[in-house]
């Protein structure tokens, strides 16, 4: 501090303004009080945990950059990341309270709400679901009518949004194999499957790195309009604490917004939370990512009625939840804010 304050005087007796030695002494003290003031402790910041839907990587730059960057800080938070593996769904670790924010699939969150768990979706990362189903360009598949009497494997949350393809191509599911596949393209390469679901961040990526020439059938381009990848709260904090869940939010969706400005250097920072990850690949996986979250509709985050509508009547069609709740119950545009 005593360095700071010496450089002001000495600041003032090179300018020449020609001042007093008593007021040299009044700004003086002044710049002491002002450098004294930086110097004492902030307000503590809140802790608070997010369990992550996958292993760290450039699918998760937005808090990756709000937190390298400062923006939760700036709202007075300190957000640990926890990350999930194939081995765990983190919604559920989130259900036994293990973390205060999560980010989860939409479908997993349905179900778990029709279970009693009174939790919300505060803001969808993935506008557009990442998922794509691939097959060899050698097998002939080329379009989800190529499906039947073929294998499929799926994983997770991947398997929704194919029924959901079939039923409304008027392709009967039973007409298929639909098996749980493995992660990684392994099983396709070995011929396990005919189609292998994956995403565009991850499957496709390793298999065009592995020189494999695929097909790519998409469940967006026949107007499956799910999500992935969505914020999520449990209600008594909505209810309770409010602005905690603005500020995450915020800074959450600022982070994206800003992250993908500069896709190069935001894939970086997913090696301060994993070293071992390849900065090629990630870079491929924010390039990926970037049309996904920032649809060039709406805004960043936001979801609408009709696409939740979506996700819980292919759910109920499928037996996999006994009755269907209404969307206002599974999410809330409340902390995106108004679309301008």
């Amino acid at each position: 501090m005593s360095n700071a304050i010496e450089s002001a005087s000495a600041h003032l007796t090179r300018s020449g303004f020609g001042v007093s030695t008593r007021a040299a002494a009044r700004i003086v003290a002044i710049a002491g009080l002002i450098v004294l003031a930086s110097c004492r402790p902030e307000r503590p910041l809140r802790d608070v945990t997010l369990g992550l839907s996958w292993v760290h990587q450039a699918q998760f730059a937005g808090p990756y950059y709000a937190d390298r960057h400062g923006l939760y800080a700036a709202e007075g938070l300190r957000v640990t990341f926890v990350p999930a593996d194939a081995t765990r769904d983190p919604l559920d670790e989130f259900l036994a309270g293990k973390y205060d924010f999560v980010i989860a699939q939409p479908d997993a969150l349905i179900i778990a709400r029709q279970k009693g768990h009174r939790i919300k979706a505060v803001a969808a990362i993935y506008r557009i679901h990442p998922l794509i189903y691939m097959a060899l360009e050698s097998s002939g598949i080329r379009r989800p009518h190529d499906f039947p009497g073929k294998t499929v494997g799926v994983a997770y949350s991947e398997k929704l949004p194919l029924l959901a393809m079939l039923r409304k191509l008027s392709i009967d599911p039973g007409e298929l194999t639909i098996v749980q596949r493995t992660h990684g393209i392994e099983g396709l390469q070995r011929g396990e499957y005919d189609v292998e679901a994956g995403w565009v961040t991850g499957e496709l990526i390793e298999a065009r790195k592995a020189g494999l020439a695929v097909n790519v059938i998409a469940p967006y381009d026949y107007g499956i309009t799910f999500y992935a990848d969505v914020l999520v709260v449990r209600e008594s904090m909505i209810e309770q604490e409010p602005e905690l869940v603005e500020k995450l939010v915020r800074a959450t969706m600022r982070g994206w917004a800003e992250a993908l400005q500069d896709p190069a250097e935001s894939a970086k920072l997913s090696l301060h939370y994993d070293p071992r990850l390849d900065l090629a690949h990630e870079l491929a996986n924010l390039k990926a990512t970037a049309p996904l979250v920032h649809t060039g509709m709406d805004r960043i985050g936001w979801m609408r009625t009709d696409d939740w509508e979506s996700m819980i009547q292919t759910l109920h069609e499928e037996g996999m939840i006994p009755e269907r709740p209404r969307a206002e119950d599974v999410y809330t545009t409340r902390f995106l804010g108004p679309l301008p």
